[in-house]
């Protein structure tokens, strides 16, 4: 039967494990992927964003924190993996996955927004049978309130999401956050150095809670120069 893999993305990793472990293509669906590099998947890898709007995800890593931090789940990361007999009849063993702690998370909170998502799911599912938009213009439109949330959130959206702690690495042991509390001095510091923002910095969530003119200044002359370097998305 034909197997697919959904994930938020970013590098096709579990993909290619899965692969090589199958002995046989995949084909992914993710929201967003990175080029693939010297290490394509076998399969298919499909990318929501990359195919009708792409986000510039290799200029801006916030992109990539953030839609983790819509999709993120309320359980803790796997730490093993025990060998057990499955009840169904005619079936390999399956693995009994150990969960660990869910980190500095608040768990209702996650809840509230997954339920959010799900609403605006069940909204938009719904929209598609009463309506005949092509495929493409509805994601677009999706895409599209997506990057309104990236690019101009409210104060309110900003403190949120640039508050909550997130993890980008595999073992989940250090935690950060997209903004932070910076005064006018402060902000001016991270700006001449890259050491002194916070990972994955979120420049429009930033923008939102203060300082907004430096900061929307910078990001439009680094857009700029991505565009004159040619390396525009």
């Amino acid at each position: 039967e034909p197997i697919a893999l959904v994930d938020t993305g970013w590098f096709g990793t579990i993909q290619r494990s899965l692969e090589h472990i199958l002995g046989a293509p995949l084909t992914g669906f993710y929201l967003g992927l990175l080029p693939p590099g010297d290490r394509p998947t076998a399969g298919e890898a499909l990318g929501f964003t990359n195919h009708f709007a792409p986000l510039p995800l290799q200029r801006e890593e916030s992109h990539k924190v953030l839609i983790e931090l819509l999709a993120q789940s309320d359980h803790g990361p796997a730490l093993g993996f025990v060998q057990v007999e499955c009840v169904a009849p005619n079936a390999l063993p399956l693995p009994a996955v150990q969960i660990g702690e869910v980190g500095p998370v608040n768990l209702a909170e996650v809840r509230l927004l997954q339920d959010a998502v799900l609403t605006f799911t069940r909204r938009a599912l719904a929209v598609e049978n009463e309506t005949s938009v092509p495929e493409a213009e509805r994601a677009r439109a999706v895409i599209e309130i997506y990057r309104g949330l990236h690019d101009a959130p409210t104060a309110r959206e900003a403190r949120v999401l640039g508050f909550t702690p997130h993890s980008d690495q595999y073992f989940e042991q250090r935690h950060a956050s997209l903004c932070a509390e910076l005064t006018p001095r402060e902000t001016f510091a991270a700006l001449a150095d890259h050491r002194k923002r916070p990972p994955h910095w979120w420049i429009g969530g930033q923008a939102a809670l203060g300082n907004a003119g430096p900061l929307r200044a910078f990001r439009f002359l680094k857009k700029c120069w991505w565009k004159l370097a040619g390396r525009a998305e």
